[in-house]
């Protein structure tokens, strides 16, 4: 029965407790320090970000929103084919790295809006676009109230992509290693689907399988990175950071890799000015 469960109360309550918010809080540090990373996953990821925006049906006149565009993972490959591209990013080292990447690609249709997506008041200080995009950045607390300012601002369909895996691959093996307890993520799509069936959404989702490659310069930039992504500060906890990326990593062409094989849920709907 519609409304037994309150699916959204299950989801702000789960997202205080993630183990991630723990260290992190609200993420500003942390994705500023990661811009540099994130870029190098962005170029070698092009693939996944093509085939992942090839099933939108985007074409030269669609207009976009991308939320937690980071360095234009999607929003650069988007920007070669839409007509516009508004990049919602809070992190400013984020939104630095999108604009050098979009002059370097002579992109000028892109615009940037530094803030979170639960700062932005519909209609005010944004407009509605064809397409609202939200990939791997539901951080949101208030999932109830960012879906209905998303369905609010989309004239034809919104796509959340998240991961589709009960475990959260590195995260939560290493976590597991240095803590002793099972990481605790956000409460993911199933939780997701049912806020919007009691909203009156019925969802469509569709998994797919990726491989994602996480790019180092050296073993020693994995392993320093991952001390500081799980606050391993102890000598213990370091060698132990160190053992898990010696077991994980990979040598390709030439390059470091810790390659990740993963599913991800894209739930998408078309909204109602689109019916």
């Amino acid at each position: 029965m519609v409304g037994s469960v309150n699916w959204n109360k299950i989801w702000m309550e789960t997202m205080e407790d993630i183990s991630w918010r723990r260290l992190h809080g609200n993420g500003n540090d942390f994705w500023d320090k990661r811009a540099k990373q994130l870029e190098n996953q962005r170029k070698v990821n092009q693939d996944v970000s093509v085939e992942t925006i090839s099933k939108m049906g985007l074409g030269p006149k669609s207009t976009v929103i991308d939320i937690g565009a980071g360095t234009g993972a999607l929003t650069i490959p988007i920007a070669k084919i839409a007509k516009s591209v508004t990049a919602i990013e809070p992190s400013s080292k984020m939104l630095d790295c999108l604009e050098q990447n979009a002059q370097s690609e002579n992109l000028s249709n892109i615009r940037y809006v530094k803030k979170f997506w639960d700062d932005i008041t519909p209609f005010e200080e944004m407009e509605s676009h064809d397409v609202l995009i939200a990939s791997h950045s539901l951080l949101m607390k208030d999932m109830k109230a960012s879906l209905q300012k998303m369905d609010l601002l989309a004239k034809k369909r919104v796509y959340l992509i998240t991961s589709a895996n009960r475990n959260t691959g590195y995260y939560n093996e290493l976590w597991k290693r240095l803590y002793e307890e099972e990481y605790k993520s956000s409460p993911g799509y199933v939780c997701l689907y049912n806020i919007l069936y009691d909203m009156g959404i019925c969802a469509n989702v569709e998994i797919s399988e990726v491989e994602y490659k996480q790019p180092f310069s050296s073993c020693e930039e994995a392993v320093n990175l991952w001390i500081e992504n799980l606050r391993a500060t102890s000598p213990e906890a370091k060698e132990i950071v160190r053992e898990f990326i010696s077991e994980n990593i990979i040598v390709e062409d030439g390059y470091i890799f810790l390659k990740n094989r993963t599913k991800w849920a894209t739930v998408w709907w078309e909204t109602e000015s689109a019916i």
